[in-house]
């Protein structure tokens, strides 16, 4: 009974430091200006597509093992950018790559003759998971008015059960998503979290809330729950923008929840070892380029990288972060390929809220 009444009164005081931390923290525009910039940067990752040009016409990559007649003129379409491809696979890679709305089409090898006999022929086709039912078959159908206006004949595009999910080392708008959603949860937790102990030291309330029946473990848990509480705000936008990209909303949440309290843990830890907010800034960058924004570059370039350098990226936290967005926009993520990532980034996390406590406590001596 006494040790429940002590892990209630812990809970109470841990509530209380981070209510107050939430609180002052919607007066502080720091705090306010980075969700504005998240928000501003995710819309524009969005509309990049359309800004730099590279809207254009839908794409068609088209297996032909027939070397069909049609394919010369669905080439020389001014309404499709036809490609040929050299296999099935190969046009499903093409497709999960593109980040607009694109159709695999697969040509059987007699198509010029079974078009030519019956005057109908079904074809395979092939779009991404993300693309709506409606965008799917009005790309279809675009599709089979251009093949009938070539040859005069009709053919008709099944989609049933044809959508194509990336794998977990491919590109696309997947990975590009998974880099976003991770970079905003770092430009929350690095951008936001050191503003709570500045504001202590500032006031010089730190010393009074360390006399107080709070000791160095309930601050720096309340200020991990009011950095979490920010930074989940940041992933519910950046959800709601890419939510037609997510397939495992659990992993997807995980990830969220994992990723903002490392990002959170390391905002905590600079944020008491430095004394300005301007200092912070430059210790952020070091931090981010080499332990965050190099390990995800090369985690996307896994393929073409040593094992052994693959080996040692894989135990930084940051690219164990975005593999686990990548896996929550795969259909198959089993729980070898999502756990021990899991486990490494809250491992990491735990070590680190344990040094930010362990110098929190050092200041209440």
């Amino acid at each position: 009974m006494k040790l429940k009444m002590q892990f209630g009164e812990s809970l109470r005081i841990v509530w209380a430091v981070a209510a107050k931390d939430i609180g002052d923290a919607l007066k502080n525009k720091v705090i306010w200006s980075t969700l504005v910039m998240v928000l501003l940067l995710v819309i524009f990752y969005k509309a990049l597509p359309t800004l730099t040009g590279m809207a254009h016409l839908p794409e068609v990559d088209v297996f032909d093992p027939g070397e069909s007649a049609v394919m010369a003129d669905l080439e020389n379409s001014p309404n499709l950018e036809v490609r040929r491809v050299a296999s099935q696979a190969e046009a499903a890679r093409f497709v999960t790559m593109e980040g607009a709305p694109a159709l695999g089409l697969m040509l059987p090898e007699d198509f010029d003759r079974r078009l030519a006999q019956t005057g109908s022929v079904e074809l395979d086709g092939y779009v991404q998971y993300w693309v709506g039912a409606a965008k799917a078959a009005e790309l279809a159908a675009q599709v089979e008015r251009e093949i009938a206006a070539v040859t005069g004949k009709t053919v008709h595009i099944n989609l049933e059960g044809h959508r194509l999910y990336p794998a977990l080392d491919s590109m696309g708008p997947h990975s590009w998503a998974a880099l976003s959603m991770t970079m905003m949860l770092w430009m929350l937790g690095l951008g936001l979290t050191p503003q709570l102990l500045f504001e202590e030291k500032r006031s010089h309330t730190l010393e009074a809330l360390l006399l107080s029946p709070a000791h160095g473990g309930h601050v720096v848990a309340g200020k991990a729950v009011a950095g979490l509480v920010y930074c989940m705000i940041g992933a519910v936008l950046i959800f709601i923008f890419n939510a037609a990209l997510v397939v495992q909303w659990v992993i997807a949440i995980l990830a969220a929840v994992f990723g903002a309290l490392l990002a959170v843990a390391i905002g905590l830890l600079l944020g008491v070892l430095l004394q300005t907010p301007q200092s912070t800034r430059i210790w952020a960058i070091a931090v981010i380029v080499p332990f965050f924004v190099l390990p995800v570059v090369l985690s996307f370039m896994a393929m073409d990288l040593p094992p052994s350098v693959n080996a040692v990226v894989r135990w930084f936290p940051s690219a164990a972060l975005s593999r686990l967005f990548i896996l929550s926009m795969t259909n198959q993520a089993p729980f070898a390929e999502w756990g021990p990532d899991t486990a490494l980034i809250a491992g990491a996390t735990m070590a680190l809220l344990v040094v930010v406590a362990w110098r929190v406590r050092s200041l209440d001596r």
